[in-house]
């Protein structure tokens, strides 16, 4: 699988060299633990007990003792996977973009026509139109869907964007108790909502997600909950079914990755 991921990149598909280099690194480890404890030729090793018994170990046995192999795994479930998901979100499958019909609610705006290009080095950071930005060039590595006491990277808040993320921001002098609202909206879809203050937006509270937006005066406008059940995990991104809360990296995750692009 790494081998693979690696192949892919020196050949330009989608994804990243940093993607590459630690799937390479995973194919070293592998091979460190192959020299360490190699398997029989039958498929099978044999072990000595205390008693100077001597009894079948599975090949899968035998390794699970092996601290190398174990490190594998880990590589493995912990890099390589998720290495894959930013694979399947730069396929290049034709993405729906929504039109100005797109919309049912009341104040909705559309933004068709948005890039879904992957950012890299040295682009960042990247210039939105929109404030916040509702789609766009954007960082691969998207944001965990939850609610922000902070500001958020643009780039990687567009990512969750694209996968029906709705992004719920509102201006830092808004009351607490607006923001407690808030708060309480991003419960109804934990998955696909996250909140946070957004600097120089020019509504006290706003409401975006891929290619749409909602700008209101309250944190009690029951539109805020409509365009959650409407387009919260929805496919208006193209890339429906991704997950967010559950697949998106942390803020200091993130931010380190952004930083090391820059």
């Amino acid at each position: 699988m790494a081998a693979a991921l690696g192949a892919e990149v020196a050949a330009g598909g989608p994804v990243t060299a940093a993607a590459g280099a630690v799937a390479v690194g995973v194919v070293a480890v592998g091979a460190a633990a192959a020299r360490v404890a190699p398997p029989a030729q039958d498929g099978t090793r044999t072990a000595r007990t205390r008693g100077a018994r001597r009894r079948r170990l599975t090949c899968s046995e035998c390794h699970a003792g092996n601290p190398s192999y174990r490190l594998v795994v880990r590589l493995t479930r912990a890099l390589v996977l998720p290495l894959l998901l930013v694979a399947a979100c730069t396929s290049g499958t034709p993405k729906p973009q929504p039109t100005a019909s797109t919309p049912g609610i009341s104040g909705v705006q559309a933004y068709p026509g948005l890039s879904h290009v992957h950012l890299q080095k040295g682009q960042y950071p990247h210039a939105y139109p929109q404030s916040p930005p509702v789609g766009g060039p954007h960082s691969p590595v998207w944001l965990k869907c939850t609610v922000y006491a902070g500001p958020l990277p643009n780039e990687n808040a567009v990512h969750s964007e694209e996968h029906g993320g709705i992004w719920l921001t509102y201006q830092p002098a808004l009351a607490p108790a607006d923001v407690a609202k808030l708060a309480l909206l991003a419960q109804v879809n934990r998955e696909f909502v996250m909140v946070s203050p957004y600097a120089g937006q020019d509504a006290p509270v706003v409401a975006s997600t891929w290619g749409l937006q909602l700008k209101v005066q309250s944190a009690g406008d029951p539109r805020l909950l409509e365009f959650i059940r409407t387009y919260a995990g929805g496919n208006q991104g193209g890339e429906k079914g991704v997950g967010c809360a559950s697949t998106g990296a942390t803020l200091p995750q993130a931010l380190a990755f952004d930083a090391s692009q820059t």
